[in-house]
């Protein structure tokens, strides 16, 4: 189960909903509250030089302001929860949240996020999705603290999908609600959707065979795990059901999740970067910037091909 959980923290009272959300399901666990207080340098102008210095801004102040804030947030968790802890440290507050993951051995990282349009969403969401690259463990993004009630799990018949069912069945568990497995794909060893559309013009009935055998594949492979996580949530109400889908999975999948009524899509990720993140980009952030349900997500290691 999730025995460890890290709350990152702002100062906020946005921030701090993510303790409604764990004190509602995960009383249980040991809490690591952390708080961070910036870089410890930042640029000036030099005039006349053509240059930019850097300076000290003396974050010894804010960091204890910082202490003083997680120490009563603290607190106040210690009143219905077993044990507690508190970090105020210095430095960004995306690789620090995986530092202490990493260092913690936490299981879950819970973070509240606006869920704004446009690009107050993209840059408010900056540290999330840093952190969902990078750290070790399922993230729980949830828009501005709402407690979700139906997931939506993400496949696409390959085993670095599945990575995400077992923490997602985890916490459809304590949550208490129901999933519904979806699946979007249309391989290109099958047939292209372009290609599928240009049969439909000549012969509507043969388009639609083509398209049933695809689904049926996939949705045998859907009632398959839907089959092996049945006796997991026995005694436990709540359903799973699957839809099938094709086209692009980052503009299809928000659409599902809202047909269904899903207001928590989890995913797993490459956590990709760099020119990885330009040439191949991320399924997962694309789906983050087209909705505004909850998200968990996990950063999933894959082995890269030797190259040549």
């Amino acid at each position: 189960m999730y025995d460890k959980i890290l709350i990152p923290l702002d100062g906020t009272l946005r921030a701090e909903q993510a303790l409604q959300l764990v004190q509602r399901f995960f009383i249980d666990a040991e809490l690591i509250l952390l708080e961070t207080t910036g870089n410890t340098t930042q640029p000036f102008p030099v005039y006349g030089a053509g240059v930019h210095g850097y300076i000290e801004p003396l974050p010894e102040a804010k960091k204890a302001r910082n202490d003083e804030y997680v120490a009563t947030v603290a607190d106040s968790a210690r009143t219905w929860a077993n044990k507690v802890r508190g970090y105020s440290l210095i430095g960004p507050a995306d690789i620090k949240i995986v530092e202490i993951a990493e260092e913690e051995d936490v299981d879950l990282i819970v973070m509240v996020t606006h869920g704004y349009d446009g690009l107050d969403r993209l840059l408010f969401g900056s540290v999330t999705q840093k952190v969902i690259r990078d750290a070790p463990c399922p993230v729980l993004a949830v828009r501005d603290g709402e407690l979700p009630e139906h997931m939506l799990i993400a496949l696409d018949g390959s085993e670095f999908a599945e990575s995400i069912l077992d923490p997602a069945f985890k916490l459809a568990k304590l949550l208490k609600i129901d999933v519904t497995l979806a699946r979007v794909d249309m391989p290109k060893d099958d047939i292209a959707y372009s290609d599928l559309a240009g049969i439909r013009e000549i012969d509507r009935e043969l388009a639609d065979v083509v398209l049933s055998t695809h689904n049926s594949r996939s949705e045998f492979y859907l009632d398959d795990v839907r089959k092996r996580y049945l006796e997991s949530v026995a005694g436990i109400d709540l359903k799973i059901d699957y839809d099938v889908d094709y086209g692009d999975p980052a503009a299809r999948l928000p659409a599902i999740a809202k047909f269904h009524n899903c207001d928590l899509i989890a995913m797993a990720t490459h956590g990709r970067k760099g020119i990885d993140y330009w040439l191949k980009g991320s399924v997962t952030e694309k789906v983050m910037h087209k909705t505004d349900k909850a998200m968990l997500i996990l950063h999933h290691e894959v082995e890269e091909e030797p190259a040549g």
